[in-house]
């Protein structure tokens, strides 16, 4: 269902507390001095029940959709340029990207979807239809990837918040075939940032 693991990530091979900071600045998004791999055993968050992909399946259209967060405003996914974020939200939006590679390379597509918001699935729905629910049943017990097929966070910058109070920011990840630039927008839910927005801004063959 997400570009990061069912389309552009996984088609490519395919935190609740931050650990082992990538040392970004919160004044001008300093990107990474070495590449950050998060390990399949740094996944902990939980996997989204596959009862909420069933639920997504059943619903004729979206004006039928009940869920707060499938109102929410969508800003379009552009390089930031609104207000400068501070290092606690920083951290907490690092988090998050760390936590979802961690479960890309664990290859676990339930708990990496749980990385994303609801409103996030309900509009991909109204784009491009119901999910597959065989493969999603399929993946629901993952095998980790093999350590050289991991995906590595070279960047996170220009993190920003947006007028809405979401955040948006620029992630550069390397693959093994390639080396992909995201821009990714960020929404509070609960007490983290989950995963509102994402699309490609760039892509290339990957350098090593």
């Amino acid at each position: 269902m997400t570009l990061i693991s069912s389309t552009a990530l996984l088609s490519a091979l395919l935190v609740a507390v931050m650990l082992h900071p990538i040392p970004a600045r919160a004044e001008d998004g300093t990107p990474a001095l070495a590449r950050d791999i998060p390990e399949p055993s740094q996944c902990k968050v939980q996997p989204r029940p596959l009862a909420f992909f069933e639920g997504l399946a059943s619903t004729p259209g979206t004006d039928e959709v009940s869920s707060p967060e499938a109102t929410a405003t969508t800003t379009p996914l552009t390089p930031p340029t609104e207000g400068r974020v501070n290092e606690a939200t920083l951290a907490a939006i690092t988090a998050t990207i760390r936590e979802l590679v961690a479960c890309r390379n664990a290859n676990d597509l339930l708990r990496t979807d749980a990385l994303y918001t609801d409103a996030f699935f309900f509009r991909q729905i109204a784009v491009s239809g119901p999910p597959n629910l065989e493969f999603l049943t399929e993946r629901a017990t993952p095998v980790p990837l093999e350590e050289h097929m991991w995906a590595g966070i070279e960047a996170i910058r220009g993190v920003r918040f947006l007028p809405d109070g979401r955040v948006s920011g620029i992630v550069d990840l390397h693959l093994p075939s390639e080396d992909v630039t995201f821009a990714f927008v960020f929404a509070p839910v609960g007490d983290r940032w989950l995963v509102d927005g994402e699309t490609v801004l760039s892509r290339s063959s990957a350098g090593g």
